[in-house]
């Protein structure tokens, strides 16, 4: 058995600036003889493309195993975009504060401060210009910590702490089931 990395575009709809496409990445697991009898039909029929190949009549269990990996991606990177679009546009409705404070205790948020920054003309703590400093801080820090996450991770992370939620069926998936690179590659080799 070997792995074999790949990279799927869904195709979400087209939007003012054109398609708009979300990349997902994923690995499909082939066997030997799996993978040889691929090679073999990229031979035969002198092309990589599924639909050119006929895969799906000709190689119908290798097939299934490339068109679940593929929509398993294409899942995963429609979700994110809708999520994180969702985040971005300020769909979701959330306390910013428990936010705050779970990724203070959880994900390494610090926000340093001088007392003395966020005094008032009485010599008290402004807590509004406090609190303000902190929100900037935090949004500033947060969006390096959302994008660098990995998509299922940023998924489950707006679901749990940011009341996310988007609908969506797996037969609005559009998406296409293509060889991977590393079985294609092997056509040279072998």
């Amino acid at each position: 058995m070997a792995e074999f990395n790949f990279c799927c575009t869904s195709y979400l709809g087209f939007s003012h600036c054109g398609e708009v496409t979300a990349d997902g990445y994923g690995t499909v697991e082939l066997s030997d003889d799996e993978v040889s009898a691929l090679v073999s039909l990229m031979r035969e029929k002198g092309s990589t493309d599924v639909k050119e190949l006929d895969l799906e009549a000709s190689l119908p269990e290798i097939y299934e195993k490339l068109d679940d990996a593929f929509r398993e991606a294409a899942w995963n990177a429609t979700l994110d975009h809708w999520y994180v679009t969702g985040y971005e546009d300020g769909v979701y409705e959330y306390d910013i504060d428990a936010v705050m404070d779970h990724c203070a205790d959880n994900c390494g948020f610090v926000f340093e401060y001088d007392e003395d920054d966020y005094l008032d003309d009485d010599g008290e703590l402004d807590e509004d210009d406090l609190w303000d400093a902190r929100y900037d801080a935090f949004m500033e820090w947060f969006d390096s910590y959302l994008y660098d996450m990995l998509p299922q991770e940023r998924v489950a992370f707006l679901q749990e702490h940011m009341n996310a939620e988007v609908e969506l069926s797996e037969d609005e998936l559009v998406y296409e089931v293509e060889i991977p690179d590393g079985v294609i590659q092997l056509i040279a080799i072998s």
